[in-house]
């Protein structure tokens, strides 16, 4: 080992080497050699670097040498760091996280893939991740936003679109080491004055549709509703005759679960604050 070290240190690079104007280049019988010293941020001390590049030409001499350098003062990591589109980094994202199994359920999932795939791919996937900015993603939170006030999307769910994005990059920041955060400081949108479901029930049958309603389920699903039926009348069967009202109670309306057995009408107020009664239910009916 010691004898090798010397046949080294008395090798002299220089031979058949003939100096450029390049400081540090010099050219050889098949290409050139290049020569750099830099700052190491590890030591802070000089460091050199020596090697010849076979079949290049001059510029592209130049262009190693200030690559070389680049190395040294990024601590030995080249500067070369493969640059990767959303699209790329989000579908090898998920991949890893299916192997790490970050991704339990199937719904979570489905909700990373679809949300990939029809919301922030289409939107991001040809950026490079180092070219997205903070007011890129204000910009894509915004446009998202106008449709929330449109009516066409709740705030809940582009909050979890923004969640996923939000998540991707920082994981991308980790993984390629980059020194800009395009995710510091923002927010989700506020669904404070959002009411997913509203008193009136606007999604509930009506009187005359639940018939309609029911033939058409027991049609598509005979066995599930001649289960729901017979539960149904097992429940009445168990619950019986109701038991004599007290004054100022309905019997039958303690059987929903909204208010106690024995509660006086009127003292369940509604959830809006009001005192309003609600409309008592009726006896449950078998299928």
């Amino acid at each position: 080992m010691l004898q090798e070290g010397t046949e080294v240190m008395s090798w002299n690079w220089m031979a058949g080497c003939k100096p450029t104007k390049h400081s540090g280049i010099y050219k050889t019988p098949t290409g050139y050699r290049v020569r750099v010293r830099a700052m190491d941020p590890k030591t802070g001390m000089l460091k050199g670097a020596n090697r010849e590049f076979e079949g290049i030409t001059l510029e592209e001499a130049v262009v190693k040498q200030a690559e070389m350098r680049g190395t040294i003062r990024a601590g030995g990591r080249s500067d070369e760091r493969a640059r990767e589109r959303y699209g790329d980094y989000a579908t090898s994202l998920f991949k890893r996280k299916l192997g790490t199994g970050e991704l339990k359920s199937a719904k979570s999932r489905e909700r990373w893939a679809q949300t990939q795939d029809g919301h922030l791919i289409p939107a991001f996937g040809d950026w490079y991740i180092d070219q997205i900015r903070r007011g890129d993603v204000e910009e894509w939170k915004a446009a998202q936003g106008a449709r929330v006030k449109k009516g066409k999307l709740s705030p809940h769910t582009v909050n979890g679109w923004l969640r996923i994005l939000l998540t991707t990059l920082r994981r991308a920041i980790v993984d390629m080491d980059l020194e800009y955060d395009p995710t510091k400081g923002i927010r989700p949108l506020d669904a404070s004055t959002w009411h997913t479901y509203t008193e009136e029930e606007p999604n509930s049958l009506t009187v005359d549709e639940v018939p309609r309603f029911v033939a058409h389920a027991r049609a598509l699903h005979p066995a599930t509703l001649r289960h729901a039926g017979a539960r149904s009348r097992d429940r009445a069967a168990t619950v019986g005759a109701p038991a004599p009202a007290q004054a100022g109670t309905d019997a039958r309306y303690s059987l929903d679960r909204r208010r106690a057995p024995g509660t006086p009408l009127g003292d369940q107020g509604r959830s809006d604050g009001t005192d309003q009664d609600r409309p008592a239910p009726p006896h449950p009916t078998p299928f």
